[in-house]
Order: C-alpha cells, then structure tokens, then sequence
C-alpha cells in the first residue's frame, strides 16, 4: 500500500525528470524571440527603405526576408504544438473500512461530489455499518504506469 510520504516523492521525481524540458522550452522561447526580433528590424528597414526609394529593391528582398523569418517561425510553433504529448490524468478515489482489524481497500473511479473521508455505507469485507470512506483523492498519469509496468516485468 503506498503511503502519503511515498506519493510525495513520487511527484518529486516527476517533477526533477520534466526540469530539463524546461530549460530547453527557455532555450526555444529565446531563439523565437531573437527571430521576432530580427524579423522585426527587416520588415522596419524594408518599410524605411520603400519611402527613401520606391523604385529600388532592397526594400522588396528586407520586407521578403522579415516575412520569411515571421513564416519559419509560425511554422516551427505549429510543429512545436504537434510533438508536444498532453498529458491526461486519471484520477481515482481509494476507499477504506474504518473498523479495527478490516484491511478492506479498494480504489475506483473518482465521481463527483466525492471528497476525501466521505462516508459511503456498509463495508462490504466485514459488514461494518457505516464504516467504509473515501480515504484519498489522486491522479495519476496512465501512460507512466502502463510503462513502469512494462519496464518491471522485462527486467524480472
């Protein structure tokens, strides 16, 4: 049976392993904001240079490489948003017999309107009336378990 402290760090681990992910997302965000950047200083010299000479073309290749920049990187976010998995969590409720001596335990589905020591009636092991409640309230994430599983029973 795990614990609270056991489920604490479980999140932690979660959260150490997606810590690298987010310095690389820093990394991207800045490499988008140097595009906009550039993009931008194309598409103000492109706009200068139009009112300076109209008939020339510098203007018309600054303004084509500003609006190609702009393009890559609109581009490169949607192929940002299509790799990006999200993640659907399952979240389940874990009942428990309140009578000494009755290890009844059972988790299920959560449904609404449940909360954590929620009393739900009879204990079906022990027949306690009254005795069964709603010990905790979690999610998890089925994907992990499904692969922790798989990755147990290779190495037994």
């Amino acid at each position: 049976m795990e614990t609270h402290l056991e489920w604490d760090n479980e999140v932690e681990k979660m959260s150490e392993e997606k810590r690298p992910q987010a310095r690389v997302s820093r990394v991207i965000l800045i490499l988008i904001g140097i595009g906009m950047v550039v993009s931008l200083y194309f598409i103000v010299s492109a706009t200068a240079g139009y009112f300076q000479n109209p008939q020339g073309s510098q203007w018309q290749t600054q303004l084509l490489y500003g609006l190609l920049i702009l393009g890559a990187i609109w581009l490169f976010n949607f192929w940002i948003k299509g790799r990006s998995k999200k993640i659907e969590w399952h979240t389940v409720s874990q009942l428990k017999c309140e009578q000494e001596g009755c290890e009844y335990s059972e988790i299920r589905d959560f449904k609404e309107g449940d909360y954590v020591y929620k009393k739900l009636g009879n204990c079906p092991l022990c027949g306690g009336q009254d005795t069964l409640y709603i010990d905790l309230i979690y999610a998890y994430n089925p994907l992990e378990v499904t692969t922790q599983s798989t990755e147990i029973a290779q190495s037994a």
